[in-house]
Formats: structure tokens, C-alpha cells, sequence
């Protein structure tokens, strides 16, 4: 692949770009687990709950405000009694801790920056960076899944920010849904390529980032990063209870038709331990469809522009929420709806709801320093899937909500605990029980067999139910905050294989991975340019 090539040769002689700090992180990246965790113990609440990714600065700016709160002097009970200290009025526990001193490690130029920023007036900064992974699995056989990032940002001042991101993938090459071009056993594609302005309650965007709304653990309803990241142009607006996001993406084309996904979500923080979201979106396309700004409105309700116009588009209406309690256990859930019958006069109502839930729990510090987290989620047959195949809830073949897809029930359940600053254990359980429907295929319409009279029902899960058990434990290292590994040992069992009544598969797995993250930064002045640091 001609572009691999280039990004090969542009990664060895590196890249140059003058640097700021308002980039956002990539929803995969460990911060947000992090984030999550000390969101749980009452920290970093600033930020929004339920709407990622997050930019480097907004996360730094949020540790600020926290120690503006004199949170910056907690202590550990054990250093308490130790030193004979006086207990502070906010007690840290040792998770949360860990996880705080690990962001601040990851921010610590961002954190430099805003605290000496009236010193460093007319400075900007060059940043270098690179991101590897070394994946492999062994289970029945051995897969490859490693990966490259390649990084940069351009900052011009204090608000805009160029981002350029590339990732050059192994583990695409066995993706069967995998839409691109492969050069030596590699692909790739461009991650993060976008412009953006940012400041302290406004960020406007257009070009390539993730987007990711809810508070799902194993997936999100809604929008999620399972498929690629998105073409848009993206508007959001906070201020201290309330915050406000729209989004206009075209999509790859499906069967000559070009695709657009226009979403908006709004988040209410009306107490100080509960947010409310709720969003809307609309899928719609069609042979030389171009932007319709009637069915992109974000001030509009897409069901009235739908029924109204008339024009065509699968509309989604999605609710979340989140309830901290006494800064150690957090309540949420999320519920989509695709479509819900009200009448009963036609067979067309016979047609059963389209829903999806998730409803979690998750604890930090629950006995002996150890978190643990639970969630239940279930999506209905055709939710995300219409009788018009372009207007299937998928982006390069990838669904756009979760990432099961349709008709599906999934419960897990994970305990984790810091042994100490740099090893982390988990242990957890995956059950996952898939019946027949897919989002990439047919709607079938098989309540049109049946009279008023008799109705129509289907079981959840549909037909034909493949079952997953899975058990597993994880050992996290991490030699500092930049380099990180893991080993995951665990047992899978499959009945109903490929829906496939009394076929079976079951073996033991281990899965080996290494993560290496390099930023290298420079300070520059008008003048000079001096080296600053790296990580």
C-alpha cells in the first residue's frame, strides 16, 4: 500500500510539528478507565460524564479545578497514622490515588504549561510521538494483532489545533469486513485527522476523531469507537450543569448510495451525584444524496422531519444515566430506541420492538482495596437494521452502536485490584447469548404470515441462541507510565457454534500484549528552540 509507504518513511524521519495540548485521546486509550475510576470517588466530576473523547487540556484543566478544592492535599490513611498527620476532610482511598497519580504523570507538560503559563508567554512547544502494540493470542491458533500510531498535532495557538493521527494495523489483514487496501501482510488507514478550536466551553471540529457517548463498559448503545472514527463536523458547548453536542458525518457508501449520520446529545447535571443525557440520531443516504440540512438539524426532532417531509432515515432515541453514591459506587444505564409499536390496526403493528439497555454497577475500594464492576445488556432482533440496506446502522461494516450488532443478552462481571502502583490483577466472567439476527442482513418480515388475530412474538435472544462462557485473568504491568503489558490467561465455551444446534467449541486461551507510548517535546521561543523532555 503506496500511503503505508510514505507514513513508514515519514515515521523513520520523524515528524516536526510545533505542539499544544488541546488534541484529543483516542477512546481506546487507558486514561478514560482511569477517568473513570476517580469520577467514581468524586473526582474529575467537572468533566462531561457521558460524551468522549476527552482533549488532553480539558482533562488537565480538571485536575486544576479539583486541587483548587484543596484536594491536592489528601493523604492515604496509612501515611495519616504513620506520621502522626492530621486526617484531611477528603480521604483518598488507594485506588483512587494510584489512578490520579498515573493522569498526572500522562499530563504532566499539560499540567506544567497551565501552571506556569503567564511565564512562558510567546513558548510553544514541538512534540514527536509514536504509539506500538504487540498483540498476540493463542487460542486453537495464533493471531497477530499488533499494531502502529503515528502522531502529530500542530497547535497555532491556545485554541486551535491540527491533528494528524495514523494507525498501520496487522490485525486488519484478518477482518473479513475489512474495507482497504493491504500492503505485505499490513493495513491502514488515517485515525485522527482533524482542525479544531477549543476553549474552556466550546470546541468546534471538522475532520476525522471518535466519538463516544453513554457509560457501557462492554459497548455503547449509541455511538461507540467500534466502528472507524468519523468524517464530521462537530459542535460542542459546556458550561457547568449542562452540555450540548452535534454531529454531521458522511459515511462510506453503501451499494452506490452516499450515507450521512447527523446525531445530538445534551447532558444535565441538576444534582451533584446525578447526569441525565439523552440524544437523538438519524441515518439516511440514497444515490447522489447530498447533506440535507432539513433531516441534519440538530434543533429538530428527526421523527417529525421524517414523517413530515416525507423523507427516509432510521431514527434513534437514546436516554442515559448516572448516579454516584457515596463517592464509591456508581449506578447507569443507557436505553436506545429504534422503534416501539403504539397501534394495533395493521400487520405492520404487529412488528416487534426495536429496544436495546444496558443497566451496570461499579464499586471502587469495595473490600481490601479491590473494585469490581457488573453489567447487564440486552438489543433486540433488528434493532439497527432497516428493509433499506443502506440505512443499516453500520460504518465500514462496522456497527456504529454497540458492537454485537442485534439480537443479543450479555452479562459480565470483573474484580480488579492495584497490588501496588505498577501491578494490576483482574479476574472476570462473559456470558453472551446471540441468536439468529445480524445487522448486516435481511429484515425479515415474518409477522406478515400471521392475522390480527393470532399476533406475533419472538423469544429474546432469536432462533437458533449461540452461547459464550468465558472466565478469565489478567496480570497489567507497567515498568512506568509509558510502557505497559499484559498477560490474559482464560477458558472459552461455545455452544450452538454459528447457530448451529448442538455444535460445540471450547478451549483455553492466553493472550500476550505490550504497549509502548513515546512523546518527545521541545520547547520553543521566537528565537531558540530548546529541548524540554520527553516520555
Amino acid at each position: 500500500m503506496k500511503s503505508i509507504k510514505i507514513l513508514c518513511c515519514l515515521f523513520l524521519f520523524t515528524l516536526s510539528l510545533i505542539a499544544q495540548f488541546n488534541e484529543t485521546i483516542p477512546t481506546t486509550h487507558w486514561i478514560y478507565h482511569s477517568i473513570e475510576k476517580l469520577q467514581i470517588g468524586g473526582y474529575l466530576r467537572d468533566l462531561e460524564q457521558g460524551c468522549q473523547p476527552y482533549t488532553r487540556m480539558q482533562i488537565a484543566r480538571a485536575i486544576i479545578q479539583n486541587e483548587k478544592s484543596d484536594i491536592q492535599n489528601v493523604r492515604l490513611k496509612s501515611d495519616v497514622k504513620k506520621n502522626n498527620l492530621q486526617q484531611p476532610s477528603y480521604d483518598i482511598k488507594k485506588t483512587t490515588s494510584i489512578e490520579l497519580n498515573r493522569i498526572k504523570e500522562e499530563l504532566k507538560r499539560e499540567l506544567e504549561y497551565l501552571h506556569n503559563k503567564n511565564d512562558r508567554n510567546g513558548f510553544s512547544y514541538i512534540k514527536l510521538g509514536g504509539t506500538g502494540s504487540a498483540n498476540f493470542e493463542q487460542s486453537g491458533e495464533t493471531s497477530n494483532k499488533s499494531f502502529i500510531r503515528i502522531k502529530s498535532s500542530l497547535s497555532l495557538n491556545d485554541n486551535i489545533t491540527i491533528k494528524y493521527n495514523d494507525i498501520i494495523d496487522r490485525g486488519l489483514i484478518d477482518d473479513p469486513l475489512y474495507i482497504g487496501d493491504e500492503w505485505r501482510g499490513w493495513a491502514g488507514y488515517q485515525e485522527q485527522v482533524y482542525i479544531a478550536y477549543n476553549t474552556s466551553f466550546l470546541e468546534l471540529k471538522y475532520g476525522r476523531d471518535y466519538v463516544k457517548w453513554g457509560y457501557g463498559k462492554g459497548g455503547r448503545l449509541l455511538i461507540s469507537d467500534a466502528s472507524r472514527p468519523f468524517d464530521m463536523l462537530s459542535l460542542k458547548v459546556r458550561s457547568n450543569r449542562l452540555s450540548f453536542q452535534t454531529i454531521m458525518s458522511q459515511l462510506n457508501t453503501v451499494d452506490n448510495a452516499q450515507r450521512y449520520l447527523t446525531a445530538v446529545r445534551i447532558e444535565w447535571n441538576p444534582f451533584d451525584n446525578l447526569y441525565l443525557g439523552g440524544a437523538q440520531a438519524g441515518l439516511y443516504g440514497g444515490e447522489d444524496q447530498s447533506l440535507d440540512f432539513t433531516l441534519s438539524n440538530p434543533f429538530s426532532i428527526s421523527y417529525f422531519a421524517q414523517h413530515n417531509d416525507p423523507k427516509h432515515l432510521n431514527a434513534m432515541i437514546y436516554l442515559d444515566v448516572a448516579y454516584y453514591w457515596k463517592n464509591r459506587y456508581k449506578f447507569y444505564g443507557e436505553l436506545l430506541i429504534d422503534d416501539f409499536q403504539v397501534d394495533e390496526e395493521v400487520k405492520g403493528d404487529l412488528e416487534p420492538n426495536e429496544l436495546g439497555f444496558i443497566l451496570g454497577i461499579e464499586g471502587i475500594d469495595l473490600w481490601k482495596d479491590i473494585n469490581g464492576w457488573c453489567e447487564f445488556t440486552q438489543v433486540r432482533n433488528r434493532t439497527y437494521n432497516t428493509q433499506i440496506n443502506y440505512e443499516n446502522f453500520l460504518h465500514r461494516n462496522q456497527p456504529i452502536g454497540y458492537w454485537l450488532g442485534t439480537d443479543f443478552q450479555r452479562f459480565q462481571f470483573q474484580l480488579d485490584r492495584w497490588m501496588n502502583p505498577k501491578v494490576r490483577l483482574e479476574c472476570g466472567y462473559d456470558l453472551i447469548r446471540k441468536g439468529e439476527g445480524t445487522i448486516r442482513g435481511e429484515f425479515t418480515t415474518p409477522w406478515e404470515d400471521v392475522t390480527m388475530e393470532t399476533g406475533y412474538s419472538e423469544k429474546i435472544p432469536y432462533g437458533i441462541v449461540e452461547t459464550t462462557n468465558r472466565i478469565y485473568s489478567t496480570l497489567h504491568y507497567e515498568y512506568n507510565n509509558h510502557i505497559h503489558s499484559n498477560l490474559q490467561l482464560g477458558y472459552k465455551n461455545i455452544n450452538n457454534l454459528d447457530h448451529d444446534s448442538g455444535k460445540k467449541s471450547s478451549n483455553f486461551y492466553f493472550n500476550l500484549s505490550l504497549w509502548v507510548d513515546v512523546d518527545r517535546y521541545f520547547l520553543a521561543t521566537n528565537k531558540t528552540e530548546k529541548e524540554v523532555g520527553s516520555r
